[in-house]
């Protein structure tokens, strides 16, 4: 299976340079026609509103991508979150909790004051989010008109920041965000199963801003050809977590120390990149899929490593150390990386500006009718 499964990556990221496996990319083209349709179908029912759309009674930012895997929506939403609190609002944060719990019968994962579930229930990205935020609830559910009523009623939101809600479309949305990775904002251009779009190249249009993650030197006139929405650059800035404390985001902590490091995120390779640019020697690197949901024997596995490579720390991303059970104990240090965004060049005044006056506008808006 696991054979299968990279032969597969191979085809989706367009590694397989000997043109091997051509009855499999043909497979996975059939079907990536196949959801082409479904997915032509759905938008043009939602275009033409003959699927009803929920409207929320307050404003509602929408945070998500076109591809499959991560463009950074988790450090945005937190940005989101923390940037309307500081402009006077109640922000809420809604998120489906994928693979928890809660998906499908919905839950509060945090009521601002306190954690009100663990990371089984809430799944990894809601709990990661409840866990650096204070006072902002975090409700996860596959029900986001449900759990947004819940926000309002409950907490007394006055504006939802819609987790990966780009193709949630029964949800309307005050303001659409597209997140898009600079270094492979479509992939190979295919649609799933083939490639990681989830939605053809034109959904761009539906956005109302585009933010370009790790887009340091990226031209923006190769996305301003596809869209006259606003698009903005920005960078993810690493920090590091100690014994549940948040004290540097200094790149010379981790200099020169012998590390194993483990991660199971849709971005593992990224992952390396951040710590191999940290100037530590890493001696081992242990991945595991996207969402991984750890055992006992993982954490043998990294510790046998980390004791047989003589490691002086071991290393492992925020959204995986949410994870781990509190009795699990380590050969040596846990270090964990976290990831700020922040926006590049004008960027920060302009995205700033860009939601304040969609919130001043609102409120302009609601007053007159």
């Amino acid at each position: 299976m696991q054979k299968i499964k990279n032969k597969i990556e191979s085809i989706i990221k367009n590694t397989d340079k000997n043109n091997r496996h051509i009855f499999l990319k043909f497979f996975l083209s059939v079907l990536s026609v196949f959801y082409k349709f479904t997915v032509a179908v759905n938008n043009f029912l939602y275009k033409k509103k003959i699927r009803k759309i929920k409207k929320l009674p307050c404003f509602v930012i929408s945070a998500g991508n076109i591809t499959a895997g991560g463009t950074g929506k988790t450090p945005l939403v937190i940005y989101l979150a923390k940037l309307t609190q500081k402009l006077g609002y109640k922000p809420a944060i809604i998120t489906r909790g994928y693979k928890g719990g809660y998906e499908k019968k919905g839950g509060v994962v945090s009521d601002g004051k306190k954690i009100c579930a663990n990371a089984e229930d809430a799944g990894d990205e809601p709990f990661m989010i409840a866990k650096g935020l204070k006072n902002i609830p975090v409700m996860a559910g596959k029900s986001r008109y449900k759990s947004g009523i819940t926000a309002i009623n409950k907490f007394g939101a006055d504006i939802i920041i819609l987790d990966d809600g780009f193709q949630h479309q029964k949800l309307f949305r005050n303001l659409n965000l597209l997140l898009l990775d600079y270094k492979k904002p479509f992939g190979n251009k295919r649609l799933l199963p083939r490639g990681i779009l989830r939605e053809p190249i034109f959904s761009v249009k539906r956005a109302d801003a585009v933010i370009l993650t790790r887009a340091e030197s990226f031209n923006l006139e190769n996305i301003k050809k596809i869209t006259c929405a606003p698009v903005f650059k920005s960078v993810h800035i690493p920090f590091i977590i100690k014994n549940n404390k948040k004290i540097s985001e200094d790149e010379n902590f981790l200099k020169k120390k012998k590390a194993v490091i483990f991660s199971g995120i849709a971005q593992n390779k990224e992952f390396y990149r951040t710590v191999k640019n940290l100037d530590c020697f890493i001696k081992s690197f242990i991945r595991f899929e996207d969402h991984h949901k750890y055992i006992k024997k993982d954490f043998e596995k990294i510790n046998n490593a980390a004791k047989n490579l003589d490691a002086d720390i071991i290393i492992t991303t925020e959204k995986d150390y949410v994870k781990i059970p509190a009795d699990i104990k380590f050969f040596c240090e846990l270090i964990i990386i976290g990831i700020n965004i922040r926006f590049a060049d004008d960027s920060p005044q302009n995205f700033d500006k860009l939601i304040e006056e969609k919130l001043k506008n609102d409120k302009l808006s609601n007053k007159t009718t």
